[in-house]
C-alpha cells in the first residue's frame, strides 16, 4: 500500500498576523463549535481511504490549533483516534501558538497520541514580533516551551523568521543563538513573503515599513544556515533543520511528493496525481458538510499530465538536500513521448540544462543525484524554472 499523510486545518486565531494570507479568523465558541462538528464528519468520511493506505504521518495545523477550547480540542482528538489506526503512525504533530496553550492541553495531545509540537515563534525579539502582529512576547514562548518540556514531549520544533522589517543580521543572530541554547529537536526558518492581500503588503505599499535588500536576505539566509549547521543542525531542506533524526516527516512527505489528504476549509490534497483542495469559505465548507455533499473546489481539482509530475518532482525534490534522482526524472520524460526521438531528444535538452547549472555552481551532481548547492539555494526558484519540461 501507499503511503498516506493527512493535514487537518483549524482556521481560527486569536488575531490575524501582518504577514497571514492562510485562511484564518477569530470566532467565538459556538462558531468553533460548528466548524469541529463539520470537521469530525469530514474526518468520518476519510476513513476508506486512509485504511487503504498506511497512515504515516498527521499534522493538525492552521490558523492556531491550539486556540480552540480543551472540550472542543479533545472533541476533535477522539475523533481522530477512534477514524484512523495511529498505531503505525510515525509522526504525529499538533502546531501551538506560545499563548494559547496550558498544562490540561498538552496533557490532552499526549493521551490521545500527539508526539510533536510545532511552535510558531518567528523571533526572540518583542519589537520583531509586534511588526508582524503576532499575539505573544518571547518570555510567552519560553514559558511554554518548558511547559512542553514538563509535560514529556520529546520532539518539539519551533518556527522562526528572517527577511522581517527592521530585522537586523545583529538581531537575527540573536535569535538564532537564543533558541539554539533551548535546544528544540527541529528548526524551521523561513524568509518572510509579503503576500498581495496581507496588513504587511499594505504596510510596505504606504512607505511605512523596509523590507531587507536582496543583499542583506543573502546574508541573512547564509548566517542561519552556517549558524545552525555549526549548532548541529542539519538543513535538510532549503528552510528545515534539524538534530540528527528528527527531520519532519510530515513535510517530507509534501517534497517527496507520497499521498496526502487535506481536512477542514482551504485544505489542499495529491492522491495519485490528482490535485484538488476544499473550498475556502468556512461558511461555504461547513454548509456542505451539512448537506452531505463533497466539501472538495471543483474548480480546484486537476489530474496532472506527466510534465505536470515532473516538474513537481524538480521544484519539490530539489528543496531537500538530499535532491533527486536523474533515473526517476528521465523515466517521467520517456513517458511524456510517443515517439523514441522525441524521449531522446528531451532527455538531452534535460541533461544539457543540468550541466549548464553544475558549470554555473548552482547544482552539484553526485553519483546519479542532483542537489542544489548553497549558491543555488539562494536563487532557488531561477535554477526551479531553467529545469522546468514543457
Amino acid at each position: 500500500m501507499k503511503n498516506l499523510s493527512i493535514y487537518i486545518h483549524i482556521p481560527f486565531c486569536k488575531r490575524k498576523c501582518s504577514y497571514c494570507d492562510f485562511v484564518s479568523v477569530s470566532k467565538p465558541y459556538e462558531y468553533q463549535e460548528q466548524y469541529i462538528h463539520a470537521l469530525i464528519l469530514e474526518i468520518k468520511n476519510s476513513q476508506k481511504l486512509a485504511e487503504s493506505h498506511n497512515l504515516n504521518t498527521i499534522y493538525i495545523g492552521g490558523g492556531t490549533p491550539s486556540y480552540l477550547n480543551e472540550d472542543l480540542l479533545e472533541k476533535l482528538l477522539i475523533a481522530i483516534s477512534s477514524v484512523y489506526d495511529l498505531s503505525a503512525v510515525k509522526e504525529y504533530t499538533f502546531e501551538c501558538n506560545p499563548e494559547s496553550v496550558n498544562e490540561n492541553k498538552f496533557r490532552l495531545l499526549k493521551k490521545y497520541g500527539v508526539d510533536r509540537i510545532s511552535f510558531g515563534l518567528q523571533s526572540a525579539n518583542d519589537q520583531e514580533l509586534l511588526s508582524l502582529r503576532r499575539s505573544h512576547d518571547f518570555k510567552t514562548f519560553l514559558n511554554s516551551y518548558a511547559l512542553a518540556r514538563k509535560m514529556g514531549f520529546t520532539n518539539i520544533s519551533v518556527d522562526l523568521m528572517f527577511s522581517i522589517p527592521g530585522q537586523s543580521t545583529s538581531s537575527l543572530g540573536e535569535t538564532l543563538k537564543t533558541i539554539v541554547e533551548i535546544n528544540p529537536e527541529h528548526i524551521s526558518c523561513y524568509s518572510l513573503i509579503v503576500e498581495e492581500n496581507t496588513l504587511m503588503n499594505r504596510w510596505v505599499n504606504e512607505g511605512k515599513v523596509r523590507l531587507p535588500t536582496d543583499d542583506e536576505y543573502v546574508d541573512m539566509y547564509q548566517m542561519v544556515v552556517d549558524f545552525l549547521e555549526n549548532s548541529n543542525y542539519h538543513q535538510y531542506e532549503i528552510s528545515n533543520y534539524s538534530r540528527q533524526g528528527f527531520e519532519s516527516l510530515h513535510n517530507k512527505a509534501y517534497w517527496i511528493r507520497d499521498n496526502y489528504l487535506g481536512l477542514g476549509v482551504a485544505a489542499h490534497s495529491l492522491v495519485d496525481d490528482r490535485r484538488f483542495a476544499n473550498v475556502d469559505d468556512i461558511d461555504d465548507y461547513m454548509e456542505r458538510i451539512r448537506d452531505k455533499e463533497s466539501p472538495v473546489n471543483l474548480d480546484s481539482v486537476e489530474k496532472l499530465t506527466h510534465s505536470d509530475i515532473i516538474n513537481e518532482m524538480i521544484f519539490l525534490g530539489l528543496r531537500m538536500n538530499q535532491g533527486i534522482e536523474l533515473s526517476s526524472i528521465k523515466e517521467q520524460i520517456q513517458k511524456n513521448y510517443t515517439l523514441s526521438s522525441a524521449v531522446c531528444e528531451a532527455i538531452a535538452v534535460f541533461d544539457r540544462k543540468v550541466v549548464k547549472l553544475c558549470q554555473n555552481g548552482l547544482l552539484r551532481m553526485q553519483s546519479s543525484r542532483i542537489s542544489l548547492t548553497q549558491k543555488g539555494r539562494e536563487i532557488s526558484n531561477s535554477v526551479f524554472a531553467e529545469l522546468m519540461v514543457d
